[in-house]
Formats: C-alpha cells, structure tokens, sequence
C-alpha cells in the first residue's frame, strides 16, 4: 500500500514531462531523437482515439430517427454531443503539444466570433449573461485555422462564464473586434470579480486549479490555443472591474496568397463510383454506409497496397483515403496515382486523424486535396466527395 502512491506520482509526472518535452522539441535539438519518438507516440494515440470518435459520430448519424421515441431521440443527441466533447479533448491535447508559431488558414473573423455566440446562446441565457459584439470595419479574414480560431475564443467566453456565476447582475461581456496597425485586436471584457494579483503570471495548464482564481484553466488552455495558432493573448484587470483578455491576430491581408485549386467545384450532388481506403473497420463501415445512403457504389479496401490495385484496374469517380495505412499510406497512395495518372489524382479526399504529425501537417498543408479531419461532420465529407466526383 505504501508503494501505492509514490508509483502514481511518478506515473502522473513522466506524463507531464512527456507533454512538456513536446512541447519545447524546437527549443531542445540535443534530445531531438528522442523528442521525435515521443512525438510519433503521441500522434499514434491522437490518430487512434479519432478513429474511434469519428466511427461513434458516423454511426450515430446514420440512424434513422423518424420513428424513434423521444427517449432514444435523446439518447442519441447524447451521443453526438460526447462525441463532440471528447473530439475537443483531443483538440486540446494537440494543442498542448503544438509548438508555438505561425498557423495555416484563415478566417472570416466576424461570421467565427457571432457562430461562437450563438453555440453558446442557451448557456449565456440560462445564466442571464448578456453578450455583445462590435467588429469595426475593415476587419474581415484573420490568419489561423478556422477550428483553432472558434476553439480559443469558445474558450476565452467560457472563461468569462465561469466568472460570472455568481456575480451581481448585470452580468455582461462585450467582445470589441478593431484594426491597428499591422494586426487584428479583439478584447473581451466582463463584469466578473477582480482578477486575482497574479493573474497574468500564472497562466499554466499543468497546474493545480486555483479556487481564488475562477476560470483559471479554461483561461490557460486559451492562452495554450492562441501561442500554437500564432496569436497572441493577455489578461489584465477592466477599466471598471472584471477582467480585460485581448487577443493580437495577423489580419488576412498579409497572409500570402492561397495556392490555387486546379478543379472547379463541381455544381450540384454528384453520384459516382468511390474507393474508400482505412485500414480501420469501424471506419470503413462507417463511411461505407454513409456513401451508399447518398448514392454512391462503394469499394472498400484496408490499406494503400490494395488501393492501387483497385485504381490501376476500375474506374471511380472518388477516392477516400486514410492517410495513416499499414504498407502504404494515404500520402504514397496519391503520389503512386499522381506519376501514372494525374487526372486520378485530382479525384482524391484524404481523411485523417492525424493532426501531429510534422510531415502529414506539411503534406496535408500543401497537397491541392480537400481533407476531411477525424471525427468529421458528415456534411464535410459529402462536400468533399462532391467537390472532386468527375474532376478531369
């Protein structure tokens, strides 16, 4: 019993070093052969718990739900919505070991801010908070995924949430989006209590909670979001109480023109032959029927190898593929077709829940393929195959 604890302790620490050694890798190219075994590890484990996540989504969306009662109707929102939730563990655990540094995409700041709003109405009404929101023109695009955008900013409103629960009403928070300079400005500002003295200062995600310190790791996590998204973000107390987070973002503008789609996007529902390649069969199944429900033949294969076969021999109009395969990946896959049969190629999807990984993120940044990331909305997928069904 003795040994116990100290054997937990020493468990819950080598797991906090191995966050925090990812987290520095760039700083530390002494360790870099290590840091990368840790880091593949890491990816392995995201990459497994989406699979899982995005075959319990895909599943849950194929019930019909007409005839369902209003308990299994329910029952089924539940599902989706811990779904959801742990998708966005996961997110969070990307985060934590993402370097800090300048991130891909870009976007339209206002429609992300009111979409952040709006998810969170029924919350912000249940606890007669009342937001506001004054984006002032020219502001528009912003750098940064649009995933890892909503994801701060979902974190940064419910911090101010959590600091007015028990406030004096009126509670409020008021987000200001402005232009100055080189950069994007968005502040947000609540009539929560005084931030504690040392606020700024002890915004880390491994540690403790702090009871005085009200939404203390929800703060942290953004903070976490905004360095790994290139933004920057800082918490001091409001003119009038409460607390004041402004948020820094590199405006559209200056962001370098995107690399240019070689297929229009094919009007209307297209209805085609499509290879689907994963080497998971939840997954496999899971995307099968979802195609088949929409019209589509199906073919389904378990890793690369078995693909190229397929594609050297039938036509198809699609092809979805995983990116991480046993024998052949996703990306060897595309590259094979890409030598032999280019026009082939434009027909590629790739899915994945591979989001660490340094060269699938630089392949995924560049290829000219959509991707559809793991768990995925059904609608995402559809869009996808549609977009590149009959591509020439």
């Amino acid at each position: 019993m003795n040994m116990i604890v100290p054997i937990l302790v020493a468990v819950v620490s080598l797991g906090v070093g191995v966050a925090l050694g990812l987290a520095a890798r760039r700083r530390d190219r002494a360790r870099g052969r290590s840091i990368a075994v840790l880091e593949a590890g890491v990816a392995n484990v995201i990459n497994l718990l989406n699979n899982r996540l995005s075959a319990i989504g895909a599943f849950a969306g194929l019930v019909e739900r007409g005839p369902l009662s209003a308990r299994d109707r329910e029952a089924l929102d539940n599902i989706s919505a811990e779904t959801l939730g742990a998708a966005e563990i996961v997110r969070d655990l990307v985060h934590l070991v993402k370097p800090p540094g300048k991130s891909d995409g870009a976007a339209h700041l206002p429609a992300l801010l009111s979409s952040v709003v709006h998810a969170r109405r029924l919350n912000l009404a249940e606890g007669n908070i009342h937001t506001s929101l004054d984006v002032q023109p020219p502001v528009s695009m912003v750098a940064g995924r649009p995933a890892d955008l909503k994801n701060l900013f979902q974190r940064l409103l419910r911090f101010a949430e959590v600091r007015l629960q028990n406030a004096p009403e009126p509670r409020t928070v008021t987000w200001t989006a402005r232009s100055i300079g080189a950069s994007v400005i968005v502040v947000q500002l609540d009539t929560g209590p005084a931030l504690p003295a040392k606020a700024a200062r002890d915004l880390n995600y491994f540690r403790p909670s702090d009871p005085g310190f009200a939404g203390h790791l929800e703060l942290a996590m953004a903070q976490r979001v905004a360095e790994s998204c290139g933004a920057g973000l800082r918490v001091e107390p409001g003119p009038g109480g409460g607390a004041e987070v402004t948020v820094t973002l590199i405006p559209g503008r200056l962001l370098e023109a995107p690399r240019p789609r070689p297929r229009p996007s094919p009007p209307g529902a297209q209805r085609g032959r499509v290879l689907v390649a994963d080497d998971d069969a939840a997954n496999r199944q899971a995307l099968t029927q979802l195609l088949r429900a929409h019209g589509h033949e199906v073919v389904t294969v378990a890793d690369g190898v078995e693909a190229l076969d397929h594609l050297l021999r039938d036509h198809f109009d699609a092809v979805v593929v995983d990116l991480q395969m046993p024998r052949l990946g996703g990306r060897g896959v595309y590259e094979e077709v890409q030598k032999k049969t280019p026009e082939l190629a434009r027909r590629f999807v790739f899915v994945t829940g591979d989001d660490v990984r340094a060269a699938s993120h630089e392949f995924l940044q560049h290829v000219p393929q959509p991707t559809v990331r793991k768990p995925y909305e059904i609608v995402d997928l559809l869009a996808a195959v549609n977009e590149v069904s009959g591509a020439t």
